[in-house]
């Protein structure tokens, strides 16, 4: 029989060993100053039950495990060391504060890191990608524990936002679709009042990466559980809208839309947070996914300009219209870069001494190198 060969290996490898003073020596050496805690290892076992004495694995106790060396559950699949800590709760709540306490470190070495996106250098780059990285293997754990509660809809939310802010759509939209289709259904009761924004966020991520194309959209909008945005709320009307001036290449509608103050947006609260938010981060990330949808819809609407007109003036009424038309705040003197930038590509230059008349060019030109 298969076991009573591994008897006999085993009762043979007992009777053939000749324990001498040296060895003992060195047993007890090995007992009092190796790595190996024998209080927290696991012997294998064979199919009948014999302890194998020579196959033993670390095991050290979860709660002694730095939070920086927690792996996440699906790398280790629960063999490593500490490989099923983030499924416990209590560590989860531990993780989610060390996290916290890598963003405020963040925060610190960039103030504007969430609100100003221009020039991003490599060292903030690793930082935003390390955050997001931790929150991942939070929600593992998450997911892991079948966990849905105010603690997981935090995590969820602000892993959202964040990844939105660091510039990676694609993972908001898969975060943001878990907390509408899994997390939001499973418990109701935490839907409250959080959920009408987040909806609102996922379906603007969906019009910014499916842009020009509604088709994902409209199928997205369509599907959305009624109790996250009703039909009679003031945040579906504005959705609607915005869309709509989209679709229809109404972009001085959409300029005026797009802002975080428009008054469709008030019952969202969006000064309100969650604790691992020291700023805004609701408007935070409203306002940068309004900033990338007006760049398109600033790109397309300047493509309309260049096709319709072959001058342009950038004084009095021909001003007002054209910051109006290109979603531009009056009088910052954001119109003037923006036809340097244009004259730079070779789609516009300007026309006579004053500066106030623009040539507008439907092909662009091929503009001389200045030595």
């Amino acid at each position: 029989m298969p076991s009573g060969r591994y008897r006999n290996y085993n009762n043979s490898t007992r009777s053939n060993a000749k324990p001498t003073g040296r060895a003992t020596s060195t047993a007890s050496t090995d007992t009092s100053s190796s790595l190996i805690n024998r209080d927290h290892v696991a012997p294998r076992q064979t199919q009948d039950g014999d302890r194998r004495t020579a196959s033993w694995r670390t095991a050290p106790p979860k709660e002694t495990l730095p939070m920086n060396l927690i792996p996440s559950v699906s790398r280790s699949s629960g063999l490593d060391a500490g490989g099923d800590a983030l499924k416990e709760h209590a560590t989860q709540d531990k993780y989610l504060e060390y996290i916290k306490g890598k963003l405020r470190a963040y925060r610190d070495q960039y103030p504007e890191g969430e609100t100003r996106r221009e020039g991003v250098s490599r060292p903030q780059q690793e930082a935003e990608g390390n955050i997001l990285i931790l929150f991942r293997k939070l929600r593992e754990g998450i997911v892991a524990s079948s966990r849905v509660d105010s603690f997981t809809l935090e995590t969820y939310e602000t892993s959202t936002l964040l990844s939105l802010l660091f510039d990676a759509p694609s993972q908001a939209s898969a975060i943001a679709t878990h907390l509408i289709t899994a997390i939001y259904t499973s418990n109701l009761s935490i839907t409250v009042p959080s959920s009408p924004f987040i909806a609102l966020i996922y379906l603007l991520i969906v019009l910014l990466t499916e842009y020009p194309s509604q088709a994902t959209f409209q199928n997205a909008f369509h599907h959305l559980p009624s109790y996250l945005l009703p039909s009679s709320s003031s945040p579906r009307t504005y959705i609607t809208q915005l869309s709509s001036a989209l679709r229809n290449t109404n972009y001085a509608r959409f300029h005026s839309l797009a802002r975080v103050s428009h008054p469709l947006l008030a019952p969202l609260d969006l000064a309100s947070s969650h604790s691992s938010s020291s700023s805004p981060l609701r408007s935070n990330a409203l306002a940068y996914l309004f900033q990338l949808l007006l760049a398109k819809a600033r790109r397309d609407t300047w493509l309309v300009l260049r096709s319709s007109y072959k001058e342009i003036s950038i004084a009095g009424e021909g001003r007002a219209w054209l910051e109006r038309s290109l979603g531009f705040a009056q009088s910052d003197g954001t119109l003037e870069r923006w036809m340097r930038e244009k004259t730079e590509a070779g789609e516009a230059a300007v026309k006579g001494e004053t500066g106030e008349r623009w040539i507008l060019y439907k092909t662009a030109q091929i503009v001389p190198v200045q030595h």
